[in-house]
Parts: C-alpha cells; structure tokens; sequence
C-alpha cells in the first residue's frame, strides 16, 4: 500500500501485537463522550485511507473535522508513546533509556543509594550489549553520586571512572571507522554488484587495504568484528573468491552466536548475515554446511507480516539455487511444493518483484525435470505480468522457453503463432538477441523436418551454435545453460532431467564452459 500521509503510515506499519498493546494502554482516553484520537485511530484502521484527501473524506462529518490537524498530532504522539513502552521489555535501547530516566528521578529526590543501584543495573546492561554511547551517558551519573560523596578512596574512584569512559570513547570512534569503512563498500555493492569495473575494484582494494583491515587485532567492539568481516567477505565475492568469502562471513556468523543478546535486539541483521553465508555456500557442494545455515535461518523468528513473503522468497530462491547447481532436483521437489502453496494462498497479493523471481525459478525446475505443462503454468505468470516492466532479459527467457515447452507437448499450431509473436516481439528491441534468433531459426526448422536423421541435425547445429554463444559471451544470457542440456538430451535421446543430474553431480567442472566445452 503506498500512503502520503506519515500518520497514516505509522499506524499501517504496527503489527497486530502493537495495535492490541495500543488499544489496551490508552483505555484510559475512552471517556463515555468518547476521545476524538481513539475515534480518528479506529476509523483509520477500519477504513485504511491511503492519502491525506481520503483521511478528509472519511472524517467529513465528525465533530472534530475542524480539529483534524491537532487531532492527527495527539494521535501520532499516542502512537509513538505506545511503541515506546511496548517496546521497552524487547529493546535495549528503549530499556536503558528507561532506567537512566528512573535515575535522573532518584537523584532529583535525592535517594542516592537507589539512584546507585538503578544506575549499576544499567551499566551492566550497556556493557553486555556494547551499547558505549549509553555507557558515556552512565559515566556522567556516576561522577554526580561520586561527587555528593567525598570519600577518601574518591580519587581512585574518579580515576578510574575517566578512564573507562575514556575506553568507551576509544571504542565509540574505533567502532564509528569501521562502520563508516563498511557503509562505502556496501556502497559499491549496491551499485556495481552485477559487473564491477577496474575503477570500482581499485576503490574496493584501497579500502580493504586501510591500516585497521590488515587484520582484525583492532577490531574489538561487536560491531567493529562484524564490519571487518562484512568489508573483507564483500571484497572477496566482488572480486570471485568465494572461498575466502565462505570463510569471512562463518566467523561473521560464529561472532553473531557467541553474543546471544545481540541476536535478541538485532534479530533482522543477523538473519541478513546467515543469508550472506547461504549465499556464499550456493556455488559450494557442502550439503551439510549449507542445510545447517538453511536450518537456522527457517528456525528464526519470521519478520514482520510485511515483510514476510519477501524473506521467505529469499531463502525459497537460494535453496533452489543450490539444488539446481548440484543437480539434486528430488530435493528441489519440496521447495517447490512449498513455494506452488503459498503462491497460491498469497499470490494475487505478491508484489511483482516477489513474484517473477519465484515464477522464473519455478518454471527452470520445471523444465529440467522434463515436465513442460507446469513449466508453461509458470512461464504464462510471467508473460501475463503487467504490474512491471520485466527486465528484457526475463521477457525474452519466457518466451523462448514456451517455444520449446509447446514443442515438447506437440503443440504445433500454437508453437506457428507463437514464433510470429516472438519475432515480431523481437524486432521491437534495439539489439537483436543472438540466443533466441538462434532458438527460433531451429524450431522454424524442425517443424519443417520431415525425418528423424534431418531432426538430429537440426539438433545437432543448435547444439553447436549454442556452445559457441557460451564461450563467446562476457556474460551468460538468461536460459542458455538450460536450453543446452535439452538440446544434449534430445541428441543423445535421454530424458534432460538425466543429462542435466549426470552432468551436474559429476563434479569435474569450473564453469558451464566446462560442461559444454567447444568442439574441436
């Protein structure tokens, strides 16, 4: 839902939990005459206005309409007040805020000795969750009691009170380094993830090359590990070692698990971690490594209901991934099955970018199981997308992987009609792509085929026009690996669920060009 108007999107973004815990703290406003905030609440969570001229509109005839800008304020401030002591048991930030505030009311009435101990349980939270900027805060109520206390160790005391506030400081500006070193190479992922040039890659090893990342001995807050790891795992994939990526982003997730209490109060960044990891184990053939990360992240707590389905795809996609680079199709089976029942249940309500990735995976495993009625299913959500406009790659993928797919189920009128389309499709394109010109020109050829030896080839020159387009390219288009393996099945006249297991279990390859090398 996409809302103008910033109360109407705090109240969209509570969960049910929030909502209930909001309704239940401010019952205290539901006079019999009834509080114009709670009535302006209910009516935004009952109708769900999506702008400010809905809100107006809905609120017309109510007695505080004229109010309505005030209103809104004293709703809002509601809203957050409520956030705040819902959130005060599940966050330390919210909890330490809290106790430093029952110690400015202890010291103001002058009850120092409760003041102490308030204080000493919050210190001792702030250290366990390296909260140092909390532990600054601390150190000045500490030197307030020291100082309505003048005893003769007072001086060893105030001493050593500069000095660990001195070594939170350190911490502070040596942890604000790393994050910041951080930040800009995520930075670049961002935007040069796809194909990084020279220029990028200089900028990336200038970073890794700063004094505080030549190993992690200065590194010694939670977060200045974490950012160590992260900068030089992030180096690693961009630049292809992926072995060294595997092992910066394990001892990423060894230092998340050896602080417990860190994972309670940043449970998102630690799932985005773990799934870092995965990533990294995608192009491996550790099945064991790779199912007990996969373990832990589907043992999480999921995020929020928003945000849900897309973490959820995220994982669906990688598990897949890693089945299909291993050839392991019967273990794909369940994600699928999975991913066909929630589309099912939610799929009206995806958001395209959550779809087409799902669909597209879908359709691959499909294909290469040899089953070309559910391929088609798939394929024909993603033809028949118009929420988005499809990256060109993906538009020209579906398509040609339905030639083949109608070929396969001896549709022949349907496959005539569809190669005109997709030439005509085609031509509207600026650069003419060489993998389907190539793909259409055979199907065109063995529709015309009058005998199995002209068929083979037919068979036999895709096959050879394809492996040339592999190693001739910088970049692997969308579907040609796939269409290799059918083409080879078809050759060899093996199901291309076989060709496609043998050849990606055998586990003598680099590269597809590996597995497809040139003729000579």
């Amino acid at each position: 839902m996409k809302v103008s108007n910033d109360l109407l999107q705090l109240v969209y973004s509570m969960t049910s939990q929030e909502k209930r815990y909001f309704k239940l703290s401010s019952s205290f406003y539901n006079k019999e005459e009834g509080n114009s905030a709670m009535k302006l609440y209910d009516l935004i969570d009952r109708l769900k206005p999506e702008s400010d001229g809905e809100l107006a509109e809905a609120v017309a005839d109510e007695p505080y309409m004229r109010y309505l800008p005030i209103i809104k304020k004293q709703l809002t401030e509601l809203l957050l007040n409520s956030l705040v002591a819902y959130h005060t048991d599940k966050k330390t930030d919210f909890e330490l805020r809290a106790l430093l505030s029952h110690v400015g009311i202890l010291y103001d009435k002058g009850l120092y000795n409760h003041c102490r101990k308030v204080l000493a349980r919050a210190e001792k939270k702030a250290i366990q969750t390296e909260k140092h900027l909390m532990r600054m805060e601390i150190s000045y109520w500490r030197r307030l009691l020291l100082l309505k206390n003048i005893t003769p160790a007072f001086e060893e005391d105030i001493r050593m009170l500069y000095r660990e506030a001195n070594e939170a400081l350190a911490m502070v500006l040596s942890t604000n380094r790393y994050l910041e070193l951080m930040d800009i190479t995520q930075a670049f992922t961002v935007r040069y993830a796809g194909s990084p040039d020279a220029q990028t890659l200089d900028k990336l090893k200038a970073i890794v090359s700063d004094p505080m990342l030549l190993d992690d001995t200065p590194a010694t807050s939670f977060d200045a590990k974490i950012a160590y790891r992260n900068i030089h795992g992030t180096y690693s994939l961009m630049t292809g070692n992926s072995t060294e990526a595997i092992s910066h982003y394990r001892e990423a997730v060894r230092i998340w698990r050896d602080h417990p209490a860190v994972i309670d109060e940043r449970p998102r960044q630690y799932r985005r971690y773990l799934m870092n990891y995965l990533t990294c184990l995608v192009a491996t053939r550790n099945d064991d490594e790779f199912d007990a990360i996969l373990s832990i992240i589907k043992s999480l707590p999921m995020p929020p209901a928003d945000a849900q389905l897309s973490g959820v795809r995220e994982v669906w996609n990688l598990e897949l991934f890693y089945y299909l680079n291993n050839g392991q199709l019967d273990k794909g089976a369940p994600v699928i099955e999975e991913i066909k029942k929630n589309l099912h249940a939610h799929g009206d309500h995806l958001p395209p970018l959550t779809l087409i990735p799902l669909c597209y995976n879908c359709s691959v495993f499909y294909f290469l199981k040899g089953d070309y009625n559910k391929s088609l299913e798939f394929l024909n959500t993603i033809i028949n997308e118009t929420r988005i406009e499809l990256k060109q790659d993906i538009q020209e993928f579906t398509r040609i992987f339905s030639l083949i797919a109608h070929y396969e189920l001896h549709n022949i009128d349907v496959l005539e009609n569809m190669i005109r389309s997709t030439q005509r499709f085609l031509k509207q394109k600026s650069s003419a792509p060489t993998l389907e010109y190539t793909v259409i020109r055979a199907m065109r050829s063995l529709l015309a085929s009058v005998d199995h030896q002209s068929m083979q080839a037919i068979l036999r020159s895709l096959y050879n026009e394809l492996v040339h387009i592999l190693h001739s390219s910088s970049s692997e288009p969308l579907g040609l690996i796939e269409i290799l393996f059918w083409t080879s099945g078809k050759l060899r006249r093996r199901p291309v669920q076989e060709v496609f297991t043998d050849k990606m279990q055998s586990g003598t390859f680099q590269n597809h060009r590996d597995i497809f090398p040139l003729e000579q």
